[in-house]
Formats: structure tokens, sequence, C-alpha cells
């Protein structure tokens, strides 16, 4: 085998890895992003802090965000509340509308930003906390010309709530 060909077969190798394990990593389907009231904490496997501690964002390759599944932390026996959201343009208010979570493109799929205004995001790893609002009752904004999909909207926006006005946000991929 003459070293062109030695060189090939290398190249050919390193491609056919990449490609396997972007199939796998495609296939699996990774925890939420979680986001909540006590506060506001956003939860993930991947958190990245920029912006000096303002900006938070949650972002996982080859996958897109699909639903916000909105769940009581304190009142049980209340049915979750999904909303589809694939393929659609948003961003999430908290109560007073001071801590603002959008989606965030990248090349190979979508993340979620989060925005701390007054203090910083305080925390580390896989959980932070900003205590500059309350979440719940939140509102989501679809920026994309369609409506809410929630039963008996009839705007672009709704309010994400539960009874106990303590509600988790489960950002599903």
């Amino acid at each position: 085998m003459t070293t062109t060909q030695k060189a090939l077969v290398g190249a050919g190798i390193a491609v056919a890895a990449v490609a396997a394990y972007t199939l796998i990593k495609a296939s699996t389907t990774p925890p939420p992003i979680i986001i909540g009231d006590s506060s506001v904490f956003i939860s993930h496997d991947k958190l990245a802090v920029n912006n000096n501690g303002k900006e938070i964002e949650g972002y996982e390759s080859f996958h897109k965000l699909k639903t916000i599944t909105v769940t009581d932390l304190h009142t049980a026996g209340v049915p979750p509340v999904i909303v589809p959201i694939e393929d659609r343009k948003w961003t999430l208010t908290s109560k007073s509308g001071l801590i603002i979570f959008e989606l965030r493109d990248h090349t190979f799929g979508k993340g979620v930003a989060g925005k701390c205004p007054n203090t910083q995001w305080q925390g580390s790893g896989t959980l932070f906390l900003c205590a500059d609002d309350q979440l719940s009752p939140s509102t989501l904004t679809f920026t994309d010309g369609q409506n809410c999909p929630i039963t008996g909207s009839t705007g672009p926006t709704c309010q994400l709530t539960c009874p106990s006005v303590y509600c988790r946000l489960d950002l599903g991929y």
C-alpha cells in the first residue's frame, strides 16, 4: 500500500468515526433544561455563564427544543401543561418581566439563554439562581407571527402558571 493510499484509508476511518459519533449523539435524548421558581433557577447538564455573570445559556449539540412542560411544584395531582415549541421563535419572561429567556440558534442545534439584569447568576456546575424576580406566572411570547398553542389563547402571548404559582418549566428536546 502506498503512502497516499494509507493516508486516504486513515482519513476515511477518521470521517467514519466522526459520522458515527454524530449519529449516536443525535439519536440520544438529553435531559431537559429546567427553569423554576424560588427566585428563578436554571438547571442543565451544560450551562455556560457569559457577560460577567449576567447571562447563562443551556445548549445541546445536534438537538432542538420541542416542548415546554409546566409542572406545579407544590400542588399534588395537577396535570402538567405541555406547550409545543418545536420550530417556533419565542421569549419567556419572569413574573415582573425582569428576567428574560430566549431561544438561541447555533450551527448544530438550539439553546436557551437567560438574562439576570440586576444581579448575577449565582451557582456553579448544573444549577444557577437569579434573585431578581420570581418566575411564575411567566409570559411566553411567540415572535414568529403565530398564536400561542395553549387552548384558549388567541394571540402570540400566553401565561405559563400553575395553582400554587411555584412552577417548574422543563424545556424538552
